[in-house]
């Protein structure tokens, strides 16, 4: 298994997607399972057509599995598996009809935003009329820590709705995966501010290609984790954020419902949603820490700040 060092501490990298199915756990409600002795994750589904762990050069031979009633609320196995797990929220009649009641001024807000010039401004104002009519309520911790210097912004990424609630408060570009390119987000992001799109793990020099955009452009906000994360827990950062020359603002989104993984549909319905934008002071790396150990610090403030769990879940596919 993968075995990451921080400050001399061993995190052992829980993998964020099934190795048979190739699938993420949250985009999925089927049960986590912990494989003996090897303690890789699987869909328990997954695990029964297989005796030998799928993950390259992993010799063990599955002989059990262990679930998250297996494990005491509160331990790092209990929280890890949190961390994966799909959100449920099962609609009912009414909440149907909210939707339905929804989607007329949805389209009125996107209309109007289509037909103006994109901006920065626009952008904002319309994920606010987007925000009320969904019921979204905003508040912001920390305002005053925010400046015109450029730099890094690190956010938590809890749903895809982390897209229509920062931007109304931060305003900067964003780095973010090539697969959004073609979405509704991407697109409306693209218009009105300075994405960075990369494949992630592919993509070279993005350390460089980084500075150049923020040097260029301004601040820039990445979220580290990658992956869609339970409202309560923070699995492990990515380090490319950390590793330039300029300094990092940590960001954190807490909602106080749990929609982490929720659907469009889902969302859309949902009757109320509450979420602070906390917003930390800045950090920069210190003399002789490296960049794994500054990503790592920075993600304990946070989990600090934000009273959040630690989780050792990566959003990096684990083969060796």
């Amino acid at each position: 298994m993968i075995i990451l060092i921080y400050y001399s501490s061993m995190y052992i990298s829980v993998n964020s997607t099934c190795p048979p199915c190739k699938k993420r756990f949250n985009a999925s409600t089927k049960q986590i399972v912990i494989c003996n002795p090897c303690g890789h994750f699987y869909h328990s589904d997954c695990v029964k057509l297989h005796n030998k762990c799928d993950i390259s050069e992993c010799e063990h031979i599955i002989s059990g599995h262990t679930s998250e009633d297996d494990h005491v609320e509160g331990s790092q196995t209990a929280i890890d598996i949190m961390s994966l797990k799909r959100t449920q929220y099962n609609l009912g009649f009414l909440d149907y009809m909210r939707g339905v009641c929804r989607i007329p001024f949805l389209a009125y807000h996107l209309l109007i935003f289509s037909l103006q010039m994109p901006s920065y401004k626009v952008l904002q104002k319309m994920l606010a009329n987007v925000n009320r009519t969904l019921n979204i309520n905003v508040s912001v911790e920390g305002i005053t820590n925010l400046n015109k210097e450029s730099k890094i912004y690190v956010l938590n990424h809890c749903s895809f709705l982390d897209a229509l609630i920062t931007p109304r408060i931060v305003t900067c570009g964003v780095i973010a995966s090539i697969s959004n390119v073609d979405n509704i987000f991407g697109k409306m992001m693209a218009k009105c501010t300075n994405v960075l799109f990369v494949t992630r793990g592919k993509s070279e020099n993005m350390v460089q290609k980084v500075e150049e955009h923020v040097e260029k452009n301004g601040s820039i906000l990445f979220c580290p984790q990658s992956i869609f994360s339970h409202i309560r827990t923070l699995p492990l950062f990515r380090t490319g954020a950390f590793a330039t020359k300029y300094q990092v603002q940590p960001m954190m989104l807490l909602y106080k419902q749990n929609i982490s993984s929720l659907s469009m549909l889902k969302i859309l319905c949902y009757p109320r949603i509450d979420v602070v934008l906390k917003i930390l002071p800045v950090t920069k790396r210190e003399v002789d820490e490296s960049v794994q150990e500054f990503a790592e610090r920075t993600r304990r403030v946070m989990a600090q700040e934000g009273n959040l769990l630690l989780s050792n879940v990566s959003s990096r596919d684990i083969r060796d």
